[in-house]
């Protein structure tokens, strides 16, 4: 998010061109409506993309789901999963009471993706 399209696209190709077939890797993406500036009916958008701009750290790239999946297989990847922040809630948030321990906002995606 923090990386423009060709930097990330870079980084995707030498992992996947220098890692063997089954190898992991696990990024974080912001979606495009976010990285573009559109907050509109979400929750805390606003906030984290000024406060990261202000740190010199501005989001700079964003996808839909099914964008950053093709992102991925053009860049030797599959997407084993796209985690939403439902997802990721109930896999790393959910105490013990079954209850959710904090918020995760539903514009930010973690990607587990696996080299061809």
């Amino acid at each position: 998010m923090y990386v423009a399209e060709p930097g990330v696209a870079a980084t995707l190709e030498f992992v996947s061109g220098n890692s063997p077939p089954g190898s992991s890797i696990v990024y974080d993406y912001v979606l495009r409506r976010v990285a573009q500036g559109d907050y509109d009916g979400f929750y805390a958008a606003r906030e984290a993309a000024l406060g990261v701009a202000r740190a010199g750290e501005p989001f700079v790239t964003g996808w839909s789901p099914q964008e950053a999946a093709e992102f991925a297989k053009r860049h030797g990847l599959t997407v084993r999963e796209d985690l939403d922040a439902a997802a990721l809630t109930r896999r790393f948030l959910t105490a013990s009471d079954g209850k959710p321990d904090g918020r995760i906002p539903e514009w930010y995606h973690v990607i587990d993706a696996e080299v061809r």
